[in-house]
């Protein structure tokens, strides 16, 4: 038994079968001190991260359960299958009721517990704690920044993000840049907020001898939507790309809608971007390694797992000059200049694609020493320490 029992709630785990949130708390959990005991209020999971931590898939509760009615247990499956977020297209946006949030409702109001901690942004729990404290992440307030871009379905984290902040006993920002932007939206006093940033990976990477593009490539990696301006990434590349026509552009994640497809074709760049789709996290550190650089064009980022995955996979990075990209990548990174007004990003490439191999190499040894300032242990240790707090 550890000294303080904290429940971890179901939200975000019912609504990605992974991604950086689920995977964040499951770092966590795993390197949690004996002082701190955990439970995740969760029955079964698709989540990947929860997966390797024993927690059963449908099937595999399906399995243990004494359903001995097929159609019990088909009307089971249908029922769960219908509740979980994760079929849908903006997963944190609904207030859809699966098995698991009932259960995460009723561990919540058993209150054997000494803190809660909510995943994301829901208030359903707030019927059931009663007097119990309750510890809240905030990653970014990307939502609230830039309200006006995003689309109705996100109003609703907009309204419990509002309504949960005032009332958490304790809030975790994950950089400065989030608690700053805290205390200046939601006049949180300082003294209520703890930065603890990500960590990286501790195990070793290894990487194919053979890159998995035939061409030189920078890499552009997850969504493209509103504050992560890939548009003016596409426009501001441009000149450097007709310059380089060996160059081409990888993008990850969804396939390039006709929006941005249209802008390609615009600037006749459409044979320059390359759209691959990465399967696990061995490939895309396969791509990090090989290409010439990462480049994140973000206007805002409350963090950037990004730039610790690139560190790691041993590829320069170029960071635009905004939010917490200063915060973490320090001086290992190079700088460019885009925004509405005004964009350098052309220059900082060629500067890039100019680097001698023993210029490539300071770099990459910035970014090693860099890296290590990131770890998941230490993370941990420093979250045992919020909820020791709270010990009764």
């Amino acid at each position: 038994m550890g000294d303080v029992k904290v429940l971890i709630g179901n939200e975000a785990f019912d609504a990605q079968t992974h991604g950086g949130v689920t995977r964040c708390f499951c770092e966590l959990m795993r390197r949690m001190p004996s002082s701190v005991e955990t439970q995740v209020g969760v029955l079964t999971t698709e989540n990947v991260y929860l997966r390797q931590m024993g927690v059963p898939s449908l099937d595999e509760r399906l399995a243990q359960m004494p359903l001995y009615s097929p159609s019990l247990r088909k009307l089971f499956y249908k029922i769960y299958k219908r509740g979980v977020g994760i079929r849908c297209h903006q997963p944190f946006a609904g207030k859809r009721t699966s098995p698991n949030a009932i259960y995460n409702c009723y561990l919540v109001g058993r209150q054997d517990y000494d803190v809660y901690h909510p995943t994301f942004f829901d208030q359903r729990f707030l019927r059931h704690i009663g007097r119990k404290p309750f510890v809240l992440t905030v990653h970014d307030m990307i939502v609230e920044l830039f309200r006006d871009k995003y689309v109705r379905s996100d109003n609703q984290q907009i309204v419990d993000k509002a309504a949960l902040i005032p009332l958490a006993s304790h809030i975790v920002a994950v950089s400065e840049c989030t608690k700053r932007d805290l205390m200046d939206l939601f006049h949180v006093p300082e003294e209520r907020i703890t930065v603890i940033y990500h960590g990286s990976d501790e195990q070793p990477t290894t990487f194919g001898l053979q890159s998995p593009i035939d061409a030189p490539y920078l890499l552009y990696v997850g969504q493209r939507y509103e504050n992560k301006q890939f548009d003016r990434f596409v426009e501001g590349s441009a000149d450097f790309l007709r310059a380089h026509p060996e160059v081409k552009v990888v993008c990850t994640s969804v396939g390039f809608n006709k929006e941005e497809l249209a802008l390609l074709d615009r600037l006749h760049l459409k044979d320059r971007f390359v759209h691959r789709f990465v399967a696990d996290d061995s490939e895309l550190m396969s791509l990090y390694h090989h290409a010439l650089a990462f480049v994140y064009p973000s206007l805002y980022e409350g963090f950037g797992i990004p730039i610790l995955e690139a560190y790691q996979a041993a590829c320069p990075v170029m960071l635009n000059h905004a939010s917490c990209f200063p915060e973490i990548a320090g001086d290992a990174a190079i700088y460019f200049h885009l925004d509405g007004e005004h964009s350098d990003l052309t220059e900082s490439l060629t500067q890039m694609y100019a680097m001698t191999a023993d210029e490539r190499k300071t770099l990459i040894d910035k970014q090693r020493e860099r890296l290590s300032r990131f770890s998941w242990q230490r993370s941990a240790e420093q979250l045992a320490e919020v909820y020791l707090r709270f010990r009764p």
